[in-house]
């Protein structure tokens, strides 16, 4: 990943970056005494429904960069291993202006 700016906002230290598949990440650096005060089982599934978020868009560039290359929605759901209407989907949301 590769940092663009890092800036302060609030009292709160916040960086932008970009990962090397071209995904944008924010960050903000919290005080470790606001943190004693969030469970760990809370941190813990927000950093799993964040790595998840991260994998699932990184997933569905691959995904654009294929059908812009031709390959066919089939072909596309074979190599990913999801069915054919996921893989519409998300070319419908390629067409919508919403890609990663």
């Amino acid at each position: 990943m590769k940092c663009l700016e890092t800036r302060k906002r609030n009292g709160m230290k916040w960086r932008r970056y970009v990962t090397e598949d071209g995904l944008r990440v924010v960050t903000y650096e919290v005080p470790e005494s606001v943190l004693k005060y969030l469970s760990r089982a809370t941190l813990s599934l927000a950093l799993k429904r964040h790595n998840d978020g991260l994998k699932r868009r990184a997933r569905d560039a691959q995904i654009h960069k294929l059908l812009r290359e031709g390959w066919k929605t089939t072909a596309v759901a074979s190599k990913f291993n999801l069915s054919d209407s996921m893989v519409r989907r998300i070319k419908q949301g390629m067409r919508d202006g919403r890609s990663p």
